[in-house]
């Protein structure tokens, strides 16, 4: 009797100890620094979630968070231009746009106008490393690539470059970042219109996880309708920018 006893209670122990199932997780990497990519995460949270799935976002340089998301050390990145992935051959697109963004060019100098990427040929001009279809537009111009906006911005400061490329928001934010800090001098930006491009945010996942992508369009078409996008979009914005 004392022995089945015994036995009882190191099986409820031992059945206590076990841990609960846990939710399938899934790792999306964005560009550091990306207000865009911060923000867009919080969407695909909330997708996965509905799912099943349990988001993990890590940041990484531009050029870098693409080549782990194509080699598969992460499960995919949170957005990039279908168009200008046609050489990550491992990645997938889901094809739900989360977001438009303008990628713009941005000076201190009021005397300069421009209206298409051809026009930006005689500035000296810097963008972010890994933005691949800045870098196929700029490639025949005089361009200084940065990993992140705040060099960039601290270059145009040094008066070393005349114009900085970049999407419009994550580009502000880092300006107003250092203007706020007085680690610039400058006191104002000027974004030049028109933009130079206006770009679709797909998220892209990497080829093991092709199953997950009707799943996913269908929740991120449902969430559109349901206006959540915008929502967490405008949530964040409100709470981040200002």
């Amino acid at each position: 009797m004392k022995k089945n006893l015994v036995i009882t209670m190191v099986l409820m122990i031992t059945l206590t100890a076990i841990p609960s199932v846990a939710q399938e997780e899934i790792v999306i990497s964005g560009i550091a620094g990306s207000v865009t990519h911060k923000s867009l995460s919080e969407v695909l949270k909330e997708a996965y979630k509905r799912i099943g799935i349990t988001m993990i976002y890590k940041v990484n340089p531009s050029a870098r968070s693409l080549l782990l998301a194509n080699n598969g050390t992460v499960d995919g990145e949170v957005s990039r231009v279908p168009a200008m992935m046609k050489q990550y051959t491992n990645l997938r697109v889901v094809p739900v746009n989360l977001h438009t963004s303008r990628v713009s060019a941005l000076s201190a100098d009021k005397k300069i106008s421009i209206d298409g990427w051809g026009t930006l040929k005689p500035y000296r001009i810097g963008h972010i490393t890994g933005l691949k279809l800045i870098e196929a537009k700029t490639q025949d111009m005089r361009v200084t690539a940065a990993t992140n906006y705040d060099q960039l911005f601290r270059m145009l400061d040094a008066e070393r470059l005349d114009i900085v490329v970049g999407i419009r928001m994550d580009a502000l934010q880092s300006f107003t970042k250092l203007r706020n800090a007085k680690e610039i001098q400058l006191k104002e930006i000027l974004v030049l219109e028109p933009p130079l491009h206006i770009v679709e945010n797909i998220h892209l996942l990497h080829k093991k996880h092709e199953d997950l992508i009707p799943k996913l369009t269908s929740v991120l078409q449902e969430m559109e309708k349901e206006g959540q996008i915008k929502k967490i979009l405008d949530d964040f914005e409100a709470n981040y920018l200002r």
